[in-house]
């Protein structure tokens, strides 16, 4: 019995340690703004556009972002659907040292007139 509620703690504590260092993997979350390059069901790349605190200026560069298992999009159907030059937010989180694309919000002509 002693043996069973040791393996049950040290079970129950793999699986915790698990839990906490996927939450603290989404903890270094980004969001960049952009327009899109090209889109596909695998990866996005954007012309970014970024504000240097320093200069003061508007800085503009290109960025591929590998998409998240179980990644969001919304007003599209699919990361694919977006069209070329579709102003898009997105969240970014690293995995493994490599940005991925969360959550991806392509702007509506609604959202434009407002």
């Amino acid at each position: 019995m002693k043996k069973l509620l040791v393996c049950a703690l040290v079970i129950l504590f793999a699986v915790s340690v698990t839990a906490v260092s996927s939450f603290a993997q989404e903890e270094d979350t980004t969001y960049v703004y952009g327009e899109v390059v090209s889109a596909s069901s695998d990866a996005i790349t954007i012309t970014e556009v970024a504000f240097d605190e320093e200069t003061g200026e508007e800085v503009v560069s290109q960025a591929t972002y590998t998409i998240a298992e179980g990644a969001e999009v919304e007003n599209a159907d699919s990361v694919a659907a977006i069209p070329e030059g579709e102003a898009v937010d997105i969240e970014v989180i690293e995995i493994d040292g490599k940005k991925h694309a969360k959550y991806i919000y392509v702007y509506s002509e609604t959202d434009e007139e407002q």
